[in-house]
C-alpha cells in the first residue's frame, strides 16, 4: 500500500482555501471527494479549481499538480508500507521457488510455456487476398 503525504511550501498567489484544495488534489483526491471532505458543494470546489487553474496558467488537474511541484509550491512524499500478510506471502513465494532446487525429491516441474506457432502471412495479389496457396 502506498501513502502520499503532501506538504505546502509556498502558497504563491493562492488563497488559503485554494491552497488546501491544491494539497488534496496533489494527494490524488477527486473533486467530489474534496467537496465531501470540506462539506462544500461540487460547484464550489470546481470554481476553486478553476481559480487555481487560472492563477497557475494550467488547463487540467494533472497540469496543476505538475506545475505546483515544478514551482516548489508543494513537496510530495510517497511511502510504501507492506502489511505482515504481504511479507508472509512474498516469503512463501521465495521459498517455493527455492525449494525445488534444494530438494530434488519434489515433483514440481518448472518449465517455460511452449512457443506459439508462426503466424500465417497473407498478401494481396491483384485485388484478392491469398493465404498460403489458397485464395480467400
Amino acid at each position: 500500500m502506498k501513502k502520499i503525504s503532501v506538504t505546502l511550501i509556498s502558497r504563491g498567489l493562492l488563497s488559503n482555501k485554494e491552497a488546501q484544495v491544491l494539497l488534496l488534489l496533489c494527494e490524488g483526491m477527486t473533486r467530489q471527494e474534496i467537496a465531501d471532505y470540506f462539506y462544500r458543494s461540487l460547484k464550489t470546489i470546481n470554481a476553486q479549481v478553476e481559480s487555481i487553474s487560472r492563477k497557475l496558467e494550467c488547463h487540467s488537474t494533472a497540469e496543476i499538480v505538475a506545475t505546483a511541484v515544478g514551482n516548489n509550491m508543494v513537496l510530495i512524499d510517497i511511502t510504501y508500507s507492506q502489511s505482515s500478510a504481504y511479507k508472509f506471502i512474498m516469503l512463501l513465494l521465495v521459498m517455493l521457488n527455492i525449494l525445488p532446487f534444494l530438494n530434488n525429491d519434489l515433483d514440481i516441474e518448472m518449465r517455460r510455456a511452449p512457443r506459439s506457432p508462426r503466424p500465417v502471412r497473407s498478401m494481396r495479389l491483384s485485388g484478392r487476398f491469398v493465404r498460403g496457396n489458397k485464395q480467400i
